[in-house]
């Protein structure tokens, strides 16, 4: 049975947390836009196969060169009721919202054969990886297929401790 959550917790609730996760990847894959979901999410389904208690948000990574198509997806998504939080003027990310479930679409930028992403704030964090890390793998999360970064990933953004499962780990802090 899962453990009933405060309402002040920031802890995503389950069910709205799964239909969100549905209505995004189609959106993203109906757009014809390449993500991978990532960071929380992805390593609490990795470890554990479930969505957690802990998720404050669900982060999507898209390449920078997909930002014209993920601002169409945007757009159709606040047509469905997501609330804009921060565009790409944010500069690493666009944040939307929506029944209180937070979802960030996490800018990779590539750097040779590595792509980073940014996170954190005030203190901000690089977090590298292998451009090899982001294919076409997919798995069934919930009863959708997802496109996920290969195993690589997460010991490369959350080091070698990445099982742990403590927020916050890995990156390096940047100028």
């Amino acid at each position: 049975m899962p453990r009933k959550r405060r309402a002040d917790s920031g802890a995503i609730p389950e069910g709205i947390g799964i239909e969100t996760l549905h209505e995004l990847v189609h959106c993203l894959e109906s757009a014809g836009v390449n993500y991978w979901l990532g960071r929380g999410l992805f390593r609490q389904f990795t470890l554990h196969k479930n969505f957690g208690d802990r998720q404050g948000d669900i982060d999507f990574h898209v390449l920078r060169e997909e930002h014209a198509r993920l601002q169409s997806v945007v757009t159709d998504l606040t047509d469905k009721g997501y609330e804009l939080i921060s565009g790409p003027e944010h500069g690493h990310k666009v944040t939307i919202r929506k029944r209180g479930v937070k979802v960030e679409f996490v800018f990779l930028e590539r750097d040779g054969d590595i792509l980073w992403h940014q996170a954190g704030w005030p203190r901000r964090k690089r977090y590298d990886s292998p451009a090899r890390a982001f294919g076409d793998r997919r798995v069934e999360m919930f009863g959708v297929s997802v496109r996920v970064p290969n195993e690589e990933y997460l010991p490369a953004v959350f080091g070698s401790g990445w099982r742990k499962n403590t927020k916050g780990s890995g990156g390096r802090l940047m100028p």
